[in-house]
């Protein structure tokens, strides 16, 4: 076990070296356009922006918000979250909450599918629409391989994980 977990290490520290050499390069990141350096942003957490916590209602808003002056939506996850009730894979503040919901925004299932709490793939297209017809961007948050132990992408590829 102790040998895997050097490796491990030993492999994360590498990638840390790489990713900070690709940093420094100037070509690294395309620059920031000044249209963008403006900007502002309006969050949206569906579950505390409307009564409904529903893609559909916050699409109702959209007009709200835009009348506030922002230039970007950047909308908390909604991809399908994990429901296993494994407290085993629970971050710490999901079991120090004792809310007893396996769910958590950041815990993915199904990256390629709307989390039915909020609505429908259907009912994205249309909110996207609608920001978009109101001049609003959109920035749909997710942190990729942050999931949990039911997740499409680990039956897809068992490559995806390791596992000790």
């Amino acid at each position: 076990m102790t040998g895997k977990i050097l490796r491990i290490i030993y492999a994360l520290l590498g990638l840390t070296a790489a990713a900070c050499a690709y940093s420094r390069n100037e070509d690294a990141a395309r620059p920031t356009s000044e249209a963008f350096k403006k900007s502002s942003i309006y969050q949206i957490l569906l579950p505390l922006f409307t009564q409904e916590g529903t893609l559909k209602s916050a699409e109702e808003m959209l007009e709200h918000v835009k009348s506030t002056g922002v230039d970007i939506v950047y909308l908390c996850p909604i991809a399908e979250a994990d429901d296993d009730a494994n407290q085993e894979f629970w971050s710490k503040r999901q079991k120090a909450s004792k809310t007893g919901n396996p769910k958590n925004p950041y815990r993915i299932k199904d990256y390629y599918k709307v989390d039915p709490m909020f609505g429908s793939d259907a009912d994205l297209k249309s909110f996207v629409d609608k920001a978009h017809s109101l001049g609003l961007k959109v920035i749909l948050d997710l942190v990729y391989y942050h999931c949990g132990p039911n997740a499409k992408i680990i039956s897809m590829d068992k490559n995806n994980v390791v596992c000790d």
